[in-house]
């Protein structure tokens, strides 16, 4: 029986003690860490406020505070995030330094972009849009077809072709067409303005158009030169005409007057 009892009294021994213990909260001490961490500067426990008569609600915290530690109590504001305080201060000063900061940024990201453009634009080479698209394919259209005309007209005329390659015309023009095609080139490398690149582009496809006609001609004239039978040739036709055709002047006569 007893040793039932003492199971008992054991078992509930526990809950007994912890419904007793009571939690003891040091509300000075949660003051003054709130006063540490700078959250609230005026929780002053244990109280230090007198009644409607000016009597201490606590006598220890009215000693505590107002007397021993009074220039603490009635001191200004210590934290160092108080509204006024050097950290405000600083903070405020920082977010003006990060707008600043943001503004120069914004500024070097306009001019970045500004000179990227214009550098886009001026730069030659890969970034020559116009040779790309337009300039390119038609210098080497016009070059393609000059070199077909002098290999066509050399095939066909080879004895012509050789005495012409001699002459001081067609040498004059074989130069031009490599001093074009480094005009063309120191073009298409400059760093110039777009428009002014355009317009030497233009220039210099026109220059290549007329040496390209003047080409035509040329080739053209010895052409048809070449196609006329030469001296001994014509001698040899006339006298192949006279055996095949004699002289039969009753006969002229008669075909003459035929036409009438």
């Amino acid at each position: 029986m007893f040793k039932h009892i003492r199971l008992v009294t054991i078992l509930f021994l526990p809950i007994g003690l912890s419904a007793q213990v009571t939690v003891v909260e040091d509300r000075a001490n949660k003051g003054q860490l709130k006063r540490m961490v700078y959250e609230d500067w005026d929780d002053w426990q244990p109280s230090q406020e007198t009644n409607w008569i000016g009597l201490p609600v606590n006598l220890q915290g009215f000693i505590y505070w107002r007397l021993l530690h009074n220039p603490y109590y009635t001191g200004q504001d210590l934290r160092p995030w108080r509204p006024t305080g050097p950290f405000m201060e600083q903070y405020g000063s920082l977010l003006l330094q990060e707008q600043h900061d943001q503004q120069i940024e914004d500024s070097m990201q306009a001019v970045l972009k500004t000179q990227l453009s214009t550098h886009v634009q001026m730069s030659g080479g890969a970034l020559d849009i116009a040779y790309q698209i337009f300039f390119g394919p038609k210098f080497n259209a016009l070059f393609s077809e000059i070199d077909a005309d002098i290999t066509g007209f050399s095939k066909a005329y080879p004895e012509v072709f050789s005495k012409i390659s001699n002459t001081k015309s067609f040498r004059d023009f074989l130069e031009s067409l490599d001093i074009t095609h480094d005009d063309i080139n120191q073009v298409h490398a400059a760093y110039m303005d777009k428009g002014k690149r355009i317009e030497a582009y233009l220039e210099i496809l026109h220059q290549l158009e007329k040496r390209q006609l003047w080409l035509n001609k040329y080739l053209g004239q010895y052409a048809l030169l070449a196609r006329f039978p030469t001296h001994e040739e014509a001698e040899r036709t006339r006298k192949q005409l006279q055996k095949a055709y004699p002289r039969n002047d009753a006969r002229i006569v008669k075909e003459i007057l035929k036409t009438f």
